[in-house]
Parts: structure tokens; sequence; C-alpha cells
């Protein structure tokens, strides 16, 4: 039955659509219909609930596009499913899919297994993130690890190269000397990097110059001691 108001009714309802089969379009041979016949039509939506999964929203996508997607009476090839808004707000990931087709692990990938990559990479990117700062982070600790055994001698080296500088009266060379004996073995079993070794190898310098000036203060001290 033909309607020839129906282009009325998509204007007065905005969920109908008005449509046309020409004649002979369901048989060319016994022209049926015989004449252009105007139909109305309702549009209809795919519906979910808000926070579907995206996963799911592709299987859905995709299973209207395989049976919906060719061409019919009524409509041409890809037209259906189509995100033309009815009444309810279209879902930006089933725009998407329908813009740019399936991402792309869930083109090469099973779909059990291009959904747990994908819930992979959303636990695994924030730790990438954390990760980044502190691998860079990881060389300047070691650095600072190393040159922290190094140079925590020079303190004591320093107190004792003051304590022979300004030591009045006899001086006590046996605990000045013990003391430089004690930093110099503890310095020998420091292990360092190869890039450290001009670090460690300045460090026995040092030892051996504030062991000379130990000597150099017990040689001058033995003169004044025995007057």
């Amino acid at each position: 039955m033909s309607l020839e108001r129906a282009a009325s009714y998509e204007r007065v309802f905005p969920y109908v659509r008005a449509m046309s089969l020409p004649s002979g379009s369901v048989d060319l041979a016994l022209d049926i219909p015989h004449n252009d016949t105007k139909l109305i039509a309702t549009k209809a939506m795919i519906v979910a609930r808000e926070g579907l999964p995206r996963a799911i929203i592709d299987l859905i996508v995709n299973a209207a596009d395989e049976l919906h997607g060719q061409h019919g009476l009524f409509e041409a090839d890809d037209e259906f499913p189509n995100t033309h808004p009815v009444d309810l707000p279209v879902s930006p990931e089933a725009e998407r899919h329908l813009k740019f087709g399936p991402g792309l692990l869930h083109r090469y990938l099973p779909f059990f297994v291009a959904s747990y990559v994908e819930r992979l990479v959303i636990v695994l990117l924030p730790l990438v993130f954390l990760l980044i700062p502190a691998i860079n982070f990881l060389p300047r600790f070691f650095d600072w690890r190393v040159r922290s055994r190094i140079y925590r001698w020079y303190g004591e080296l320093s107190m004792l190269e003051r304590d022979v500088r300004l030591h009045a009266g006899v001086a006590p060379t046996e605990r000045w000397l013990a003391d430089i004996d004690r930093i110099e073995q503890r310095a020998a079993r420091i292990r360092t990097p190869p890039r450290f070794a001009s670090e460690a190898y300045t460090l026995r310098e040092h030892i051996g110059l504030v062991r000379r000036a130990v000597m150099a203060r017990a040689s001058g001290a033995g003169p004044s001691a025995s007057e």
C-alpha cells in the first residue's frame, strides 16, 4: 500500500522516515510493484547501558555491519549501521569504530587476545611514566653511591691533616700513622667501576700526601723533643 502523505509523516514525527520502493524493484520480470510505492519506516537504534566496555561495542558494531551493511531494497552499501542521532546520544567508541574501523590489535589478533593486551596496556602505561624518571635517576644515584664511598674518607683525611698542621707539643706520630693505615686499607677495599678509577687513584694520592706530611712533622719534631 502506497502512502501518498509519507513525506508529511516524516515532517511531523521525527522517528519516522519516508521511503520509496521503485516499480519492479522486487521482481523486474513480473514488474513488482507495478508503481512506485511510497512507504514509511521507523528508525531503529542499538541501545546499550552507559559504560559498556569498548571491546563489546566493537563486537556489536562489527555484527551490525555484517548483518545490515550490504545493499538492500531501501539502503545503499554501508549505509547501515550509522551514527545519525535519534533520541539517545551516540557512543563515541561506536562513532570512532565506524569512521576508522577496528583498532590495530583487533585487526590482527583474536578478540580475547586483543582485549587482554588492551587491558594490559592500560595497567602498564602509568607504570611506564613512573619508570622513565626512575630509570633516568638510577645512574645518578649509582654515581652518587660510588663517589660517596670514596669521598667519605676525605673528611677523615682533612681532619687528620689539620691535626698534623696545628698540633702543638710532641707529635703523636704512631696514632697518625695508624689512622692513615686504617684509611688506606679501607680505601683499598673500595670496589669502583673503571670510569671511577681516577677518583680512587686521587684518593690514594691524597693519603700519600698526608702520610708524607706526618713523616715530615715527625722528623721535624725529633730534634726539638730531644733538646
